[in-house]
């Protein structure tokens, strides 16, 4: 008897790696084999999510120009069917908003990008691919509002990115002339918001108006505009001081990066925001962190409507260990920036660390909804957990799933704070049933959130979330 369970643990244990699982999913991330546990579990969006992955992914099959194009049609169909179970999927959304655009579907593109937009609307690829089918289908003003709202919302990438794009759109002139009077308007409504005159900066220079970008950027600059991370001149800036010699008149023209000096040319221009968020910059990387809060205090007051200058001053504050002085100033870089995960995350932790776990509560039951919890939100379930904070979040939580049932993400954050809470059953059921409704890793894996609650370490390569 003793032999044969020794051989049957053996057996077991040598079972080839499609055999292995997390109990109620497959764990493993093969083809053969997540076709045969969709087949088994047709309804499991998140089984078809990661069998999409699979067949996308390139491998010895896909060098074949008929086998490649046969695995991308299966692709497609599964997109499909996730998309009849959750029709508020973002991965098959986005993957066929993008694939329609590509075979020039562009009213097809239109309808899966404002379907994505809807749930996730900091996606910036997918708006600028809607951008793009709108100008080509000639809808100018629905092309022009959605810019605007686009540059309003704070989902844009980097400064060289979005100029790039903007000045290739500028090229059609009656999208030029329908979007102007828009960006005025929003840059009127909205008189401190430094990073959309900066936009309207861009469309003036690339619509021949030299002398309004200049205006615009002085304007940008008195209120707060500079490279955050450098404490330099914002790049735009300095594309248009080489253009004029003008622009070497201004204010906001400094040279170097000595603090003190700056603070001597400060001392001519104390109504200036941007240089005193230069100087501030400047003496936080230098490690003068009291000094830096302090200037910081002034860019606050000079334009209270400067998100950068309060979300610094609270991660400054945090770091001292001054809690409870960091969540206001935090909370109100979330009020600024509404669209910034890291943000709501950043506050979120400060009310917690000061003793407000409600506040806290709050903020990730906002978050919870739209994004799936990658380390940092793991990090704060752990803090809100030390501080008794688990049970109150787990009800928030189960109010989001009653309202959506088919949102995987506040599942996934459900099974977390249940795992940190050692209710340790009932958070692997609320994995699985975050998974059936599209929970899902990279390259075909199961999402990290099974591997943590279900205790198995994760392979390399199956992603985290953010």
């Amino acid at each position: 008897m003793a032999r044969f369970l020794l051989g049957l643990i053996a057996c077991v244990l040598t079972l080839p790696a499609p055999a292995q699982v997390i109990a109620g999913t497959y764990r493993q991330n093969d083809l053969s084999g997540l076709r045969g546990a969709v087949e088994k579990n047709p309804d499991n969006a998140g089984l078809r999510l990661r069998l999409s992955q699979a067949l996308l992914r390139h491998d010895e099959e896909t060098a074949h120009p008929d086998r490649a194009k046969a695995r991308l049609d299966e692709a497609r169909e599964q997109f499909r069917r996730v998309l009849d179970l959750n029709p508020k999927s973002v991965i098959p959304l986005r993957v066929m908003t993008m694939d329609s655009y590509r075979s020039r579907k562009l009213d097809e593109a239109i309808v899966m990008g404002n379907r994505l937009l809807a749930v996730a609307p900091s996606d910036s690829e997918i708006t600028r691919t809607v951008l793009k089918a709108l100008l080509r289908l000639r809808k100018i003003e629905d092309a022009a509002a959605l810019c605007v709202s686009w540059l309003k919302g704070g989902h844009t990438p980097s400064f060289g990115a979005v100029q790039g794009f903007l000045s290739t759109l500028l090229l059609n002139k009656p999208f030029r002339n329908a979007l102007g009077p828009k960006l005025e308007a929003a840059v009127k409504a909205a008189p401190q918001d430094v990073t959309l005159r900066l936009f309207l900066a861009i469309f003036y220079i690339e619509s021949g108006r030299t002398e309004s970008a200049w205006r615009a950027v002085h304007e940008a600059e008195a209120l707060g505009l500079c490279e955050t991370r450098s404490g330099s001149r914002h790049a735009f800036c300095r594309i248009l001081a080489s253009r004029s010699p003008e622009f070497e008149s201004v204010p906001g023209t400094f040279d170097g990066a000595d603090p003190e000096a700056l603070a001597r040319h400060r001392a001519n221009h104390t109504k200036h925001a941007g240089l005193a968020m230069r100087h501030a910059r400047l003496l936080d990387l230098g490690g003068r962190g009291d000094d830096a809060i302090a200037t910081y205090a002034e860019v606050r007051k000079l334009n209270p409507g400067y998100w950068p200058a309060f979300y610094r001053s609270g991660q400054l504050l945090l770091e001292a260990g001054r809690p409870e002085d960091a969540a206001p100033l935090l909370d109100r870089a979330r009020t600024l920036f509404p669209s910034s995960l890291p943000i709501r995350l950043a506050a979120a932790d400060a009310w917690t660390q000061s003793g407000d776990s409600a506040r806290a509560i709050s903020l990730i039951s906002e978050v919870a909804p739209h994004h799936d919890p990658g380390e940092r939100s793991r990090e704060l379930l752990k803090l809100l957990g030390g501080r008794n904070g688990l049970d109150s979040l787990v009800k928030s939580l189960r109010a989001h799933i009653a309202k959506d049932p088919s949102n995987p993400y506040p599942k996934a954050w459900l099974a977390l704070a249940l795992h940190g809470g050692s209710k340790v059953t009932e958070a692997r059921k609320v994995a699985l049933s975050a998974e059936r409704a599209g929970l899902t890793g990279a390259d075909g894996y199961p999402s990290s959130v099974l591997y943590d609650v279900f205790g198995e370490e994760k392979p390399a390569g199956t992603g985290g979330g953010k």
